[in-house]
């Protein structure tokens, strides 16, 4: 797992890439705005490494979604100690050395996205409404990003979180045949920012495209994503 002095180093953004990534000294540089988290500044008294004692997985509150509801199914990363519920058909996509999982149909703009920002050694860590706050700034503009509505402040899983939704353009699209890749797509993200008993942060992301339908369905998969994702035995 990437500390947050490897993730806040280097450019503005530190991003953790969807479609593709290519790194430039200690950051990261991608084509899809929702895939980037804005750097929040190291704490100059932590002490690298030195991870906070986690309580147990079923120290947390139970999610409201207790099991995959009709259309879903429960997928574990024991590893990285979470589950979640996703789509039928989906799959991941890609997991990134522990720090990022995305889930998608073989077609279209949804998707899920788990990222997980530094390893809980700050001893001083933001809060999730200010790192939600800065990442809506850093992020403005940024292939057309658009921030939709109020930032808020709420708890998941007994942790305070924040919850905002943003448009943006994804300039490498998921089309086929001739042309594919070229295509810019606008699509829309809800996006939950939470911070567990550790400092360490999560990004929980779900995404479809910009059309009527589209906004309707991310918000709708967004409450199945937050209400079924829990920590498991492996959590810390």
């Amino acid at each position: 797992m990437l500390s947050r002095t490897q993730l806040t180093s280097g450019p503005a953004l530190a991003v953790a890439g969807v479609v593709a990534a290519a790194v430039v000294g200690a950051g990261v540089v991608v084509t899809r705005p929702f895939d980037a988290h804005a750097a929040t500044s190291p704490s100059a008294s932590a002490a690298p490494g030195s991870r906070q004692q986690l309580p147990a997985a079923s120290a947390f509150p139970k999610p409201p979604i207790a099991t995959a509801p009709a259309g879903y199914r429960t997928v574990t990363e024991a590893a990285a100690g979470f589950s979640l519920a996703v789509p039928n058909g989906w799959k991941r996509t890609s997991e990134d050395g522990g720090t990022l999982f995305l889930y998608q149909p073989p077609t279209g703009e949804a998707m899920f996205k788990v990222l997980v920002i530094g390893d809980g050694s700050d001893a001083d860590p933001p809060s999730a409404l200010h790192t939600a706050q800065n990442t809506a700034r850093q992020l403005a503009g940024y292939h057309g990003t658009k921030r939709i509505g109020d930032i808020t402040g709420n708890t998941v899983l007994g942790m305070p979180g924040a919850r905002y939704e943003s448009t943006a353009i994804d300039v490498k699209g998921k089309g086929k045949g001739k042309g594919k890749g070229k295509a810019k797509q606008p699509y829309r993200a809800v996006q939950e920012f939470l911070i567990d008993p550790a400092g360490q942060e999560w990004v929980l992301t779900s995404t479809d495209d910009e059309s009527a339908a589209g906004v309707k369905q991310a918000r709708a998969r967004f409450q199945t994503l937050i209400g079924s994702f829990r920590f498991t035995e492996n959590y810390g």
